[in-house]
């Protein structure tokens, strides 16, 4: 009976030291930083944060949205910009890095403006025969395209262009937008289409306007051929 009590606790003792054996502790991942904070996000945040610093801040008031085929280094052009860093053209989603390798153009960071909750972002595509101006913005921490916001091609004698205005039209606080668009031979002009829209607080997203009180006495097209007249 002695024989048999000492077998079994012999037994007893060496199953709980198995046991022990087999139990893992959960990993302390405050105690390893790139499993806690994976190197991934931190670069997409630096990366984002020099996006951001390649657009200079500026408040609209009215501002008129135009590309300008000529731009002299003594104009007041507010959209000129400087040119983007590598880091945040790789950041413009790819169809846009694909349009600017094909219009052979050079991306400027023309300006940052304050939109509901966040920042709007205009990148100004210079290119050889058509150039335009971008709306981008940082959404969950992507670079996401909102709208095309001007626009001037010209080719065989013919040129298509749009401006924009964007300013507060209704009072509400929240940024407002005025599209027009012609076509121009030397000879003759039609205007296209005069549109507005409204940048909805809920989705961020524009949303076309039918009773904004529009002063399209003061909305005009860019003439080149009447800059620094």
């Amino acid at each position: 009976m002695t024989k048999f009590i000492s077998l079994l606790a012999t037994l007893l003792f060496t199953f709980s030291l198995l046991n022990a054996q087999t139990v893992t502790p959960a990993p302390d991942r405050a105690a390893d930083p790139e499993q806690a904070y994976p190197v991934t996000n931190i670069v997409q945040n630096s990366a984002l944060k020099t996006f951001a610093a390649d657009f200079p801040n500026n408040s609209v008031g009215f501002l008129h949205v135009y590309t300008d085929p000529v731009i002299d280094p003594t104009e007041v052009y507010l959209l000129k910009g400087n040119a983007i860093s590598s880091t945040t053209r790789a950041l413009l989603p790819q169809k846009f890095q694909r349009m600017a390798q094909a219009l052979g153009a050079e991306l400027y960071g023309a300006m940052s403006i304050a939109g509901p909750d966040e920042s709007l972002y205009l990148l100004r595509m210079d290119g050889i025969q058509e150039d335009r101006i971008e709306m981008f913005a940082i959404r969950d921490n992507e670079v996401k395209h909102l709208r095309t916001i001007a626009y001037r091609n010209c080719a065989a004698g013919l040129c298509t262009q749009m401006d924009s205005y964007l300013t507060d039209l209704n009072g509400d606080g929240n940024l407002d937008l005025v599209e027009i668009k012609r076509m121009q031979t030397k000879v003759k002009e039609r205007v296209v289409s005069r549109s507005a829209y409204v940048l909805n607080p809920k989705n961020l997203k524009w949303k076309k306007a039918r009773q904004l009180d529009v002063p399209w006495d003061s909305i005009e097209f860019f003439s080149p051929s009447a800059d620094n007249e």
